[in-house]
């Protein structure tokens, strides 16, 4: 059986203040989650067996997705990034990968979070280009592909 792979060509990024309606962020390059985490915390006592640690989860950290693209000044998804940012807006976002050869559906992450960076960077012989963070805010809900 050979091996199934998604291409990132054709994937979609979008973001949404309200979570209904969805505006397409165009001309990304990379959408990278950092992963996520579980924390914990020491619970070592004098009565821990064994000389040994011991540890209790805590939180949940869904982490944070940082995207960088060519910039284009009148892409609105793009000029959402700033606008969101400055008014520290919660933001649903969502990213469609194309739908695979043999599937209906295609896999789609979706979750909320912050603008906590937002970049733009220019240079005399390159395109300008565009880059954001957001922290995510939650839990991310993948939909499995059919």
């Amino acid at each position: 059986m050979s091996t199934k792979f998604v291409l990132g060509q054709g994937s979609v990024f979008s973001i949404s203040t309200d979570g209904t309606t969805f505006t397409t962020v165009n001309q990304l390059k990379t959408v990278s989650f950092s992963g996520t985490k579980l924390d914990t915390e020491d619970i070592t006592n004098m009565s821990s067996p064994n000389s040994t640690r011991e540890f209790a989860p805590t939180l949940l950290d869904s982490g944070q997705v940082s995207l960088s693209g060519v910039f284009n000044p009148h892409d609105a998804g793009q000029l959402s990034f700033a606008a969101a940012f400055n008014a520290i807006t919660l933001l649903t976002c969502k990213l469609v990968f194309p739908v695979m050869t043999g599937d209906t559906t295609a896999f789609t992450r979706e979750f909320t979070g912050y603008v906590t960076e937002y970049t733009l960077s220019d240079a005399f012989d390159k395109s300008a280009t565009l880059s954001a963070t957001i922290k995510i805010s939650g839990v991310i809900t993948d939909t499995v592909p059919s």
